[in-house]
């Protein structure tokens, strides 16, 4: 019997039943050290395909896991990527601020100070001593304040588009390339809320007029020693008054201060999947319709107007705002007033639009300023000043009492609920240093002993989509004092941010990591899993080599039965595929999902027996592949038949004759009616028992000699030794690279007229990989 080497934290080196134990500290895996800081709270998101982003002032770092694609350019590519996201271009179309008649600029100084110029983008240094980088400071005219994730498909190939938030409020929606080393803006969000917002009549909005609007614009009063002038009196203050109210409600209107990204659903107006991304700014809420059609284009698909708009000014400006798990019909905004609003999305089956509504008004105990909301079905979960505040919701629900305790010692910076836990396990961060672990059913802490305690401020917190990683941002102090002779008074600003990977609560073992799975029902993306499991084969070989050092010869046996964690982790998915197989009454509701995934973690670990594991799971996947399109062709046969049409079933049954050796009797019924329905007169006549080596159907396209089918059936080779490849769907050889389809992960081939049922053909279908349950991506040559 295995044993697998379990990290535990702050015990010393000692001995187990075999005289061995492994011991780490349980601190995070991953790390990385920015030289830009977080300018709002909530900077860290995981995409659902397993991209990892961490918003700063100055750039977003993406960090993408398994670039499969890179084994193009590189003999030995990085397991992690990434890429910094700059700065877009400074719109110039914002409304000016109102100038002064008569008074120069530099007279508007007052007494005893000096006006400092700060350094801007141009002016950046780049060094590799932390010390200098850490002195370096963006423009701060504009910086980056949020960005969030769309759902799968928002971008091209089924990947996931992100869209950006800066400090004057512009939206860009970007798309990756093929390699994910580079992002492009395809679509300014906020040129098209200009538009709109300069296309209707917004009189009725107006905030009521105060007596005094000046400590509300960005301008300075009149210096005492100016009010004596005759062009500065009672009616140049009052003109100055309206100039400016008039300035703010323009720059108000165009502003956006939170955004959120739906998930994707079905439109059955347009027979399409559409997502929703919503603007919340200081005076208006906007929904925009995104449509996803799935193919190689950098085109946007954001609608040009929103489908709704409300006007929330009224509850405060918001600070946060996330759309309901798994729906896109209601979302949740959070105010700098302590406001919590559960908004309504309404979409007309007729023209396309939609009516927004607030649903529900909840007030924090505190009325503190909301930086974290989390909504599901059943509960809102809501982060003001330093105490959690849960409402239950739903139709029995709504006038229940709120749950609210004090959680932090700091003001709360995110919360992240546990989805794949039924929903009853949240974290918070804050910027006291802590992250945190609670049941929201009862409000008690559940203890978690190696999650940051006193650390740096965090300012983000997000959990991967298989709840398998939790990644944590939070801002560094200067490295060093400033030196008021080089760096003077403008270097204020010299902080740098963090970034952290912690194994989540269900990955302390391989049990628990491979029973979270049972929840999911199809693979959206294993990068979380792949990269934690990365991450400890690493650690993992390197104490194994550190205890080959000092163990005693009479017991090297004992670091044999030592196994890292995805071995385990593999082992036990394929005994749940095999107990599922036992139990199944019908076949056809038997999924390979847990060997999929065994087979994406076994051919992306290193290890001396990669090569032989990875045969073992693909021949066992496309059996099972092959068994399944048997069972349904033998039900569908409808007698008239084509080469074409035939070939790929007959391959499928030749090969199932060559990896179920010895035949059982249902297999044997199986491949006998696919011969008599699909075969040649030959292979009707043919004995399976005694002649189980299949008949050559393929030959080679470029020397004509024959292809062989061997249990190796994706790399076929031919008798001349020329290296071919098979679609994973139909086992045919591939003969023509014109357009085909690529996983993203595996690399398996499949014909450029494979698709899966029911995609639209017009928009390029979506194909699915059997062999690993990824996305494939569509080449064209």
């Amino acid at each position: 019997m295995t044993k697998r080497a379990e990290w535990t934290a702050g015990e010393p080196v000692g001995s187990n039943e075999h005289g061995l134990h492994f011991t780490s500290t349980a601190s995070s895996f991953l790390s990385e050290h920015l030289p830009g800081a977080p300018i709002m709270p909530d900077c860290v998101h995981w995409s659902a395909d397993s991209k990892l982003a961490c918003v700063t002032d100055e750039n977003i770092m993406i960090s993408t896991y398994l670039n499969k694609d890179l084994s193009r350019f590189l003999l030995h590519p990085p397991f992690l990527t990434r890429y910094f996201l700059p700065l877009p271009a400074k719109h110039t179309d914002y409304p000016e601020p109102p100038t002064l008649d008569g008074i120069h600029e530099d007279e508007l100084d007052a007494p005893g100070t000096t006006t400092c110029r700060i350094l801007n983008e141009q002016a950046r240094k780049q060094s590799s001593n932390p010390r200098e980088i850490s002195l370096t400071k963006g423009e701060l005219s504009m910086t980056f304040t949020a960005a969030v994730w769309g759902p799968r498909g928002s971008a091209p190939n089924m990947s996931c588009a992100i869209a950006t938030l800066t400090s004057n409020g512009q939206v860009g929606v970007n798309y990756p390339s093929a390699l994910d080393l580079q992002w492009k803006e395809v679509v300014s969000v906020s040129k098209h809320l200009k538009r709109h917002v300069a296309a209707n009549d917004w009189s009725s909005t107006d905030a009521t007029t105060t007596a005094d609007l000046l400590f509300a614009v960005p301008l300075p009063r009149f210096p005492v020693q100016y009010r004596s002038k005759a062009s500065v009196g009672r009616a140049s203050d009052a003109k100055r008054q309206k100039v400016s109210a008039a300035f703010v409600e323009a720059s108000d209107l165009v502003s956006v201060t939170s955004l959120a990204w739906s998930t994707a659903t079905h439109d059955a107006s347009s027979g399409r999947n559409v997502s929703y991304l919503v603007l919340c700014g200081k005076v208006l809420t906007t929904v925009w319709r995104f449509v996803h059609d799935m193919r190689s284009s950098d085109v946007s698909r954001l609608e040009d107007a929103p489908i709704s708009t409300g006007v929330t000014r009224q509850y405060g400006w918001p600070t946060c705002c996330t759309w309901m798990h798994m729906e896109t019909n209601a979302f949740a905004m959070g105010t700098s007033s302590g406001n919590v609003l559960l908004m309504r999305l309404t979409v007309h089956s007729k023209g396309g639009g939609a009516t927004m509504a607030v649903e529900r008004v909840m007030k924090t105990p505190q009325m503190q300023p909301v930086y974290a909301v989390q909504y599901s079905l059943t509960s809102v979960c809501v982060g003001g000043g330093s105490s959690i505040t849960v409402w239950p919701v739903g139709n029995d629900d709504d006038a229940a009492d709120p749950r609210t305790w004090v959680a932090h010692a700091k003001n709360i910076s995110s919360l992240e609920l546990n989805h794949c836990d039924d929903g009853h396990m949240l974290f918070s961060s804050s910027s006291d240093g802590c992250v945190k672990c609670w049941n929201i059913r009862t409000g008690d802490q559940i203890p978690i002993d190696y999650l940051p305690v006193n650390n740096y401020p965090i300012y983000g917190l997000a959990l991967s989509p298989n709840a398998v990683q939790l990644a944590v941002g939070y801002v560094c102090p200067p490295a060093a004092k400033p030196s008021r002779i080089t760096q003077a008074d403008t270097t204020y600003a010299r902080l740098s941010s963090g970034l952290e990977c912690f194994a989540a609560p269900n990955a302390r073992n391989a049990t628990l990591l491979a029973n979270s799975l049972e929840s999911h029902s199809s693979i959206e993306s294993l990068g979380d899993i792949l990269s934690y499991c990365h991450a400890n084969l690493t650690s993992f070989n390197a104490k194994m080599a550190e205890a080959r050092a000092w163990i005693a010869d009479e017991k090297a046996d004992a670091i044999n039965d030592v196994v890292p964690l995805h071995e385990e982790f593999c082992a036990i998915l394929e005994s749940k595929f095999n107990d599922q197989c036992t139990a199944a009454e019908d076949p056809d509701h038997i999924s390979p999902m847990y060997l999929q995934v065994a087979y994406q973690v076994v051919s992306n670990m290193p290890t001396p027996n990669q090569h032989a594991n990875v045969a073992r799971l693909q021949k066992k996947i496309m059996a099972f592949w092959c068994d399944y399109m048997l069972r349904a062709a033998t039900k569908q046969f409808s007698g008239q038949r084509t080469r074409q049409t035939s070939l790929p079933f007959l391959l499928m049954a030749d090969f199932l004759s060559l990896v179920a050796s010895p035949l059982s009797v249902e297999h044997l019924a199986l491949l006998n009616a696919t011969y008599m329905a699909y075969g040649t007169p030959a292979d009707k006549t043919r004995d399976l028992t005694a002649n189980p080596t299949p008949p050559v159907r393929e030959t080679c396209s470029l020397c004509s000699a024959p292809i062989p089918l061997t249990e190796n059936v994706l790399e076929p080779v031919c008798d001349n030794g020329h290296a071919l490849e098979r679609c994973s769907r139909t086992l045919r050889v591939i003969d023509s690279v014109a357009a085909m389809w690529k996983c993203t992960v595996c690399e398996a081939f499949a014909h450029g007229d494979e698709h899966d049922e029911g995609a639209d053909n017009e928009s390029a279908p979506v194909l699915v990989c059997r062999l690993c349950g990824s996305y494939c991506q569509r080449v064209e040559y």
